[in-house]
């Protein structure tokens, strides 16, 4: 087990110096997460919660919980809360914070926002569950609790068919804890989706609509990203498929209730067996969203 737990320390990114963050594959549900810019600028109201699996079926792989609040306040401001959960082997990562962006017209149908966060992201880890050293090579780790305040960044627009955002993560204020062994350092993110009508030349009187999407992240050399194609149908069935660079095929679906109300669940299979034994990595989304009304 603390062999696993040591190997799935370092295939995932989760080192000494460094955190790669957990990406949501149905990154649609919250863009606030990935840019504070989008925060109140495409819903009045909207709430929900993601549970993310990854490499199901292997021990101590890496699971998240993400929960998230975004609202408009007045006509030009966004604020909300996120906050989140996660492990990965023997390693606790904790975190939330509050968003806040204005936005402003720049055509008829589009929006810009601009945004910031202020986050508080709590670590914890017991060296007593990493293997021992067994040379002078070998990696020494101390039990971590620490905890840093941070900032991010982003900007984002909205439009009658064109949805995109860039993002800047963790940007570390001030640190405090016992160790210094652990920090997260900054991630970036470009987020695009064009959704086009099928049937009708306006999406708003159509009864299906097809987005083609993409998500990137960056961070320290390492780099993730995903092209799908998602069709929603009659505004309540969707489904969508895609591909994950380096890692495999994404498949899911979802169903929306009178309006509001969205369920989704999908599945990443993976190309790779440097997991711990799991080759699928699931994510279901439970999601409350109401549109602007102006």
């Amino acid at each position: 087990m603390k062999l696993l737990c040591t190997f799935l320390f370092f295939v995932t990114g989760f080192g000494l110096f460094g955190q790669q963050e957990s990406i949501f594959r149905q990154f649609w549900n919250n863009t606030t997460h990935y840019s504070p810019g989008f925060s109140g600028l495409e819903y009045q109201h909207q709430a929900g919660a993601i549970f993310r699996h990854q490499w199901y079926g292997g021990k101590g792989t890496p699971q998240d919980v993400y929960g998230f609040y975004n609202t408009r306040i007045g006509k030009a401001v966004g604020t909300g809360i996120n906050v989140s959960g996660g492990s990965s082997g023997f390693l606790n990562t904790y975190s939330a914070s509050i968003p806040f962006s204005y936005h402003f017209n720049v055509s008829r149908k589009g929006k810009l926002g601009l945004g910031m966060a202020l986050g508080l992201t709590h670590e914890t880890a017991n060296a007593d569950d990493f293997i021992l050293p067994q040379t002078e090579d070998d990696p020494v780790v101390e039990n971590i609790n620490e905890q840093d305040l941070q900032a991010h960044f982003g900007i984002a627009y909205k439009g009658e068919f064109l949805t995109a955002g860039f993002g800047m993560r963790n940007f570390t204020i001030a640190s405090f804890g016992k160790t210094n062994a652990f920090k997260i350092e900054p991630h970036y993110y470009g987020l695009i989706s064009l959704a086009v009508p099928v049937g009708s030349r306006s999406q708003y009187n159509s009864h299906s609509k097809m987005a083609l999407e993409a998500l990137y992240g960056y961070h320290n050399g390492f780099q993730s990203l995903q092209l799908d194609l998602r069709i929603t149908h009659k505004d309540k069935l969707s489904v969508f498929g895609g591909y994950v660079w380096n890692q495999g095929v994404l498949l899911g679906g979802g169903w929306d209730f009178f309006g509001k109300f969205r369920t989704m669940y999908s599945v990443t299979w993976l190309n790779s067996k440097l997991n711990g034994g799991g080759r699928f990595t699931h994510e279901i989304s439970l999601v409350y969203q109401l549109p602007h009304t102006d």
